[in-house]
Parts: structure tokens; sequence; C-alpha cells
């Protein structure tokens, strides 16, 4: 029996010590010790106890299904997109293009002006989202290039109506307020102008315009003078129907004619005072359809002529491709000055595409030539090709005597093509971009 209590002696001072590490007295074997100790392993295990209750509570409550919260009324909750009738829609935009990546949405870059608009379409649960683009119809009037700006751009497409499943589509000014929904959500630089009811369900943004139009403004050097009438002179070769495979940049995997027609071309001072005595023109184009780049290789050359470096018959030239079959070597015109400037259609076929109660337009305008007004006043709008040569200077070489790019054909035959295959008329084609 003593041997019995001495190690329950010895195993009562471990708990001792356990429980009380800092404890001042050293244990003492006795009835009272052992009393006390018995008190403080007691509370010791209801705390135990008490806390293996509070996490079996939690891991409980955390395993439980929580019920399902109420929907709040946002933008984010789902739309039943099935309970409101489609509309068939024209909007036509206005952008500066100069910060994004061109119009036409790509996988490589998410920050193009198509994906922007896309985006706010979503947004506003205009458009379901992801909704393939053939089930809403879509269509866009001009494929602008990277820094390219448009003030007339149209896109059509089916969109969300205010009419509930099997109700009449209402008027236009009982109509959602497509312009303003759009507006909210659109980056400052992506403006909605107005919208209209094509009235047509074959309409195509694209291929039922009878014409666009381009704006591109030139601007002298300081001390440089343009020869305004040899510009002129050159630029009345573009108009009418012509070749201008080298006036563009060629593709001939997605382009089987390079005839275009030229319907006006006009070549005006803008009016604008400049500091230094340098002077800014705007070449206006109104075509039924353009190729790739075919506006800014046109402003190109124009602004050789201007400046000396070509006769202004080199317009009529390389639009003879009988004589001159390939593209001489030129650098194109900078795509900052570049303007799509509008997208027709015959009457009846898109109705009026200007809200007239939105005043967007004229202000973005204004807000437009400002900027433009800075960065002339500051130097920073250079045109691009030959920027720095004049006529006589070092460097330019004339452009019959530059190296060719390859002909229409050596490009098919390296693509290992027959040949150009079955042409379109004039009349199919669709604007290419710029």
């Amino acid at each position: 029996m003593a041997s019995t209590e001495s190690d329950m002696d010895r195993r009562a001072e471990l708990l001792y010590r356990g429980l009380q590490p800092d404890a001042a007295q050293p244990w003492q074997a006795s009835s009272q010790s052992r009393r006390h100790l018995a008190r403080q392993l007691r509370d010791f295990a209801a705390q135990i106890e008490s806390q293996a209750r509070e996490m079996e509570r939690r891991a409980s409550s955390a395993e439980a299904p929580k019920a399902p919260k109420k929907p709040k009324a946002s933008a984010k909750s789902g739309m039943d997109f099935v309970s409101y009738e489609t509309r068939f829609v024209a909007l036509q935009l206005l952008y500066l293009g100069h910060a994004y990546d061109g119009f036409a949405r790509q996988e490589s870059s998410p920050d193009t002006i198509e994906a922007r608009l896309f985006a706010a379409l979503e947004r506003t649960r205009l458009l379901p989202p992801g909704a393939p683009w053939q089930a809403i119809r879509y269509s866009r009037g001009g494929r602008t290039d990277r820094g390219v700006s448009a003030r007339g751009q149209v896109v059509a497409m089916d969109l969300r109506s205010a009419a509930r499943a099997g109700e009449a589509l209402p008027g236009p000014d009982a109509e959602l307020d497509y312009p303003a929904l759009l507006n909210r959500v659109l980056p400052n630089d992506i403006r909605v102008t107005g919208w209209c009811d094509p009235r047509s369900p074959d309409f195509s943004a694209r291929f039922s315009a009878s014409h666009r139009d381009y704006t591109y403004t030139f601007v002298s050097g300081p001390g440089e003078v343009l020869d305004v009438a040899a510009m002129r002179e050159a630029g009345a070769a573009f108009l009418g129907t012509h070749d201008f495979r080298n006036f563009c940049k060629m593709d001939v995997t997605q382009v089987k004619t390079f005839v275009r027609t030229v319907l006006e071309l006009r070549l005006e001072p803008a009016g604008v005072t400049l500091p230094g005595g340098r002077t800014m023109l705007v070449l206006s184009l109104r075509g039924t359809a353009f190729l790739w780049h075919q506006v800014r290789c046109m402003a190109a050359v124009l602004l050789m002529v201007g400046r000396g470096q070509e006769p202004a018959g080199i317009v009529a030239r390389l639009l003879d491709v009988g004589r001159e079959p390939t593209k001489p070597l030129y650098t194109l015109a900078s795509e900052e000055p570049l303007l799509l400037a509008g997208c027709a259609y015959p009457s009846g076929r898109a109705g009026l595409c200007v809200g007239r109660g939105h005043l967007v337009r004229a202000t973005l305008l204004a807000q437009v030539l400002g900027t433009l007004q800075e960065e002339l006043d500051s130097g920073a709008c250079q045109d691009r090709p030959d920027a720095r040569r004049r006529k006589g200077g070092p460097g330019h070489v004339p452009l019959l005597k530059r190296v060719r790019e390859p002909s229409m054909e050596e490009r098919l035959a390296k693509l290992g093509l027959s040949g150009p295959g079955q042409r379109p008329t004039v009349d199919q084609l669709g604007d290419e971009g710029e």
C-alpha cells in the first residue's frame, strides 16, 4: 500500500507541476494537496469538454446546408431574356481609336472597340452573355484598324426590347433608350450617338451600305508649303472605278478583286490656324467600299506629290495595272489622322440613324477637335511617311524606281492556288477596313 501511495504521490507531483509550472511552493504530499489537485483536474477537464463541444457545434454548423438567400435586384442578377421581345437595331457609334487595337474583336487582344461594345451590351442586359453572332444577326459597317477613329460607324444586331414576350414592339419614343443605357457603361472615348430600326430583316451594316465616307487630315511641317493644286490634280485620277492593288495592303486569301469605286474626292483647308506657319488640309473620300489600308496608301502618295517628291501623274500611272502590275514599296500614312466619317444606306433600308434627343455627337466632336488642336500646337502630330524628306532632299527614291512587292499572281502561286477563281462583282463587295 505504501508503494502504491508513493507512486500516486509521484504522479500527483507531475500533474501539479504540469498544471502549475510557475508555482512558487513545492509539492507537498498530503491529503489536502491531493484534494486541491483533484479540483484543479476537474476544472481543467470541464474546460476541455466545453471547448470540445464548441468546436463540434461550429463544425456541424459549417457542414449544414445554408438557406438560399433571396437574390438582390441588381445588374449582376440573371435576366430572363425569353420574357422579352427582341428588336433588330442599327446603332451609330463614335470613337477615338488611338488607345485601342482596332475595331474588330480579336482573340489576342481584349482592348478593341467591339470588345468594349459587347461588354457594355451584356452589362446592360441588352444581350445574353456569350450570344453567338449568327444568332443575333450581327454586322458592322466598317472595320477600322488600330489607331483609326470614327464618328459614323454602324453596327446592327438583335437587342432586347422593352416589349414583353407576345407584345407588339413599341414606337421609338417608348422603346429602350439604347444610347443612354450604353453610354453609361462605355468608356468616355466610345459613344453611341443614335439608333434606328433598319426596317428590313435582311439588312447588313456592311453589305447594305451604298457608300462610306473617310477623311484624312494632312498637317504640314514648320515652314513647309504643300502644293495643293498638284495634290488635287493627282487626286482627281482616283475618281471612278479602278484596280487599286497598288494602293492597298494586298491580301489574296481574303480579297478576290481589287477593283473599287471612288465616288467623290475633295481636298480642302481645314480652316484651323496653326503656329509656326503650318497648314492643315482635309482629304474627304466617298466610295462604295475600300480595301485594307487603301485610304492611307492614297494619302501617302498624295503627300509625296504635295511635297514635290512625285509628279501629279504618278497616281494615274500606278492605277494602270497593265503598265504597273506590282506595287512599289512605300510607307503607309499615319493611322491617327484617319477617320471613318460615316456609312450611308439607301432610303428605306436603315432609316434615320441619329438620335435627335442626344447631343452627344456635337459635344464629342468639339472635344475631339480641341484635343487635336492641342496635339498640333505641341508638335506631337506629324505625318509618318517621309516626314523629314523634302524636294531635292536626300533619301527619296522615285516610286517607279523602287523595289516592288510580289504581284497578285506571284502571291497566289506561292500559296499554291491555281488562280483567283470566280470574282464577285463590285456591288457584292464590303468594306475591308482601314
